[in-house]
């Protein structure tokens, strides 16, 4: 198994960069207020927060107040990409995102996936929808709220990237395919 690279660190060596999808705790609001109720999140303090089985603890990137349990087993990984580009953000002004789309079994399971954990989903029988993190290189990105079912075969990340980070973050996604190939 590859070793995590903080993304930073991957985008400046030019080095492949991972992308997950995993599910959020489906109490992760509550657990987050808990964490918060003892005032701004230190480190020391989410060293010391609860440990819960199958998921991990993480800071959401360029958010120090923002945290999410991260479930540890991989919905959709590098696999489930197959193209992938770099455009500059209609929603963050200055910033870059990564637009592409899905190959047909990583369409499958992402239509699946929101399907089943959208608001009173098969498997989320709760009127909110479970959080969904965006993790690049073992750093969470970005855990949208999951609405409905997503079956259009195509992805958009809007983690606030630099231009270098969006371009390289694209093209270790277009890398992989090329190398099968």
């Amino acid at each position: 198994e590859a070793e995590d690279i903080p993304l930073d660190e991957a985008m400046e060596h030019n080095q492949t960069a991972t992308l997950e999808l995993r599910l959020c705790h489906p109490e992760n609001d509550r657990l987050e207020r808990e964490l918060k109720a003892n005032g701004r999140l230190t480190d020391e303090m989410l060293a010391a927060a609860p440990q819960i089985d199958g998921y991990s603890l993480m800071r959401v990137r360029g958010k120090d107040d923002a945290i999410c349990y991260v479930c540890d087993e991989v919905e959709l990984s590098m696999e489930d990409f197959a193209s992938a580009k770099a455009d500059k953000s209609l929603f963050n002004e200055g910033f870059y995102e990564v637009s592409g789309k899905l190959t047909p079994d990583g369409r499958g399971r992402l239509a699946r996936l929101t399907r089943d954990y959208q608001p009173h989903g098969a498997k989320n029988p709760s009127d909110l929808g479970r959080a969904l993190a965006i993790v690049v290189n073992g750093e969470l990105v970005a855990a949208p709220i999951i609405q409905a079912e997503i079956d259009m075969g195509e992805f958009l990340i809007t983690g606030k990237f630099t231009k270098e980070e969006a371009v390289n973050l694209a093209a270790a996604l277009n890398s992989k395919n090329s190398e099968e190939n």
